[in-house]
């Protein structure tokens, strides 16, 4: 999720931790309606940027967070973007 303010964006989607306290509370999050027990809630969010950051490395150790700010997201704020299956990536569309 690229966005300023990403990780609490994505956990005010995903609610409350909890499933039971997701469903009373805030019905309409992912975790309310989709979650089955609080070990099963739907998804992961990460609880600050240092965690995020701790957590991408661990989970994709290849993806660089430098090169995505420094290269990446530039690109795809430039214009839309297309899927290259011979290249295996991402390019700009011309």
């Amino acid at each position: 999720m690229g966005h300023t303010h990403a990780v609490e964006v994505w956990r005010k989607l995903l609610g409350p931790t909890k499933v039971y306290k997701a469903q009373f509370q805030e019905p309409y999050c992912l975790r309310g309606m989709f979650g089955l027990s609080d070990t099963r809630n739907v998804a992961h969010g990460s609880d600050s940027l240092a965690s995020a950051e701790r957590e991408i490395k661990f989970f994709f150790p290849e993806f660089s967070l430098y090169n995505w700010y420094t290269n990446d997201e530039i690109r795809y704020r430039k214009g839309p973007i297309l899927f290259n299956n011979h290249l295996f990536q991402h390019v700009r569309k011309l």
